[in-house]
């Protein structure tokens, strides 16, 4: 059995004094010897400190009693990667298991997809539900697990219920199918399993439901509800009875924000971490970086009169500073108050962005510049989430039927 490590670079360290070289693994301590030799002969360090073009391996071989150093000949680490993978496929036959531990091979699996420069939210989920496989599976090698200890998995989790007491849903159960699928095969290019458990395990059926769409009536009542001051009757009974309404004003964050998610098409989680350096009054945009957004592309928004009327009455801070500087906990209570005030059920804040995109479609605005507006990452998606047929198109779709039967019978 072959295995193999990380793949590093060597850092070659020079004395231009003694002429010595040392040839270092450890990036720090060649850097500490660096300094030492770039403070006592004055050299620039560059001169002193050379990393190696290309990256290495170390190469272990059963009853060996240490390691073998090779040189890949690659010179970026996805590179050098798929050389090891090569050289394990080659060293014994199609398949030459590395026996690596499930949690170890997840925590490995996720790094690479943080290298790959994944969203955080999409990280987060993935770490979340990872968490399962982990007290599942964490105990034993990748190459141990079949099909049957996969049925067993999903059996276990479908029964379990949540903080809610509910079960989980089908869409949760296929989003960990989805995700076990591609852990294995990238554990199969890796070496550590020969084949997918996952590969012949049915979808679960999901329900699909109309997305929550609000009128223009709920959102006039909703926008009221976030920034209208309302009483809430306190009632006490015992020795002494109470009753008294008390005053309370929403948050002044709450309208702001509310308003932006629906002019803007934004995220929740842009919109709290939204600065002032990338709102821009002059040019009356909000620009979002790449790095911040699900799609990774940048994403450039205009913004409307009433938006900027509303963000230039609040109080600037640095460039760095937040511009509603409210908590994600806090958003969600508020808003969900400010949905009992109107008297709206079944919205939650990810309505509005699903509000805003319907409302463009439906005014005549082609699908690319929406989806170009809102920051998805094909019109494809945008169509399947974000449009929903009203009632009054399927009506008018009745009509003509009704037309075409009229026609028929005269």
């Amino acid at each position: 059995m072959v295995t193999y490590s990380k793949p590093y670079r060597l850092f070659l360290v020079k004395d231009p004094e003694t002429g010595k070289r040392r040839q270092l693994k450890d990036e720090g301590k060649a850097r500490q010897a660096a300094k030492a030799i770039a403070t006592r002969t004055g050299s620039r360090l560059k001169d002193i400190l050379v990393p190696s073009t290309y990256l290495y391996v170390e190469e272990y071989r059963k009853g060996a009693r240490c390691g073998r150093r090779i040189n890949t000949r690659k010179k970026t680490k996805f590179e050098a990667q798929e050389w090891v993978r090569e050289r394990i496929r080659a060293s014994s036959g199609p398949y030459s298991s590395t026996q690596q531990l499930f949690r170890l091979a997840v925590e490995e699996w996720l790094d690479e997809l943080r290298m790959l420069r994944r969203s955080d939210k999409t990280l987060t989920d993935y770490r979340s539900q990872s968490g399962f496989w982990i007290r599942f599976f964490g105990s034993r090698q990748v190459d141990a697990i079949n099909k049957q200890d996969i049925v067993s998995f999903f059996r276990k989790r479908s029964d379990k219920t949540g903080s809610n007491g509910k079960r989980p849903s089908a869409r949760l159960l296929n989003l960990n199918r989805t995700l076990l699928r591609s852990f294995f095969r990238w554990a199969m290019k890796q070496g550590y399993c020969e084949f997918d458990p996952t590969e012949d395990l049915q979808k679960w059926k999901e329900d699909q439901v109309e997305p929550r769409i609000l009128a223009a009536d709920e959102i006039q009542g909703l926008l009221e509800a976030c920034r209208e001051s309302y009483s809430v009757l306190v009632v006490r009974n015992g020795y002494r009875d109470y009753a008294r309404e008390i005053p309370y004003t929403p948050p002044q964050w709450l309208y702001p924000i509310v308003l932006t998610a629906l002019t803007t098409l934004l995220r929740q989680k842009n919109i709290l971490e939204l600065t002032w350096e990338q709102v821009d009054f002059h040019s009356g945009t909000i620009r979002i970086p790449a790095e911040k957004t699900k799609a990774r592309t940048e994403i450039v928004i205009p913004m409307s009169d009433e938006l900027q009327k509303c963000l230039q009455g609040l109080t600037r801070g640095i460039k760095n500073a937040p511009v509603f500087g409210a908590k994600l906990g806090s958003v969600r209570r508020s808003f969900r108050n400010a949905v009992k005030r109107a008297g709206i059920s079944g919205v939650t804040f990810h309505c509005l962005r699903k509000t805003g995109t319907d409302f463009l479609l439906r005014s005549g605005f082609g699908p690319e510049t929406v989806q170009k507006y809102g920051g998805w990452k094909s019109v494809g998606v945008m169509m399947k989430h974000y449009r929903m047929v009203s009632l009054a198109e399927k009506q008018d779709a009745a009509a003509c039927l009704d037309t075409m039967i009229r026609q028929a019978g005269a």
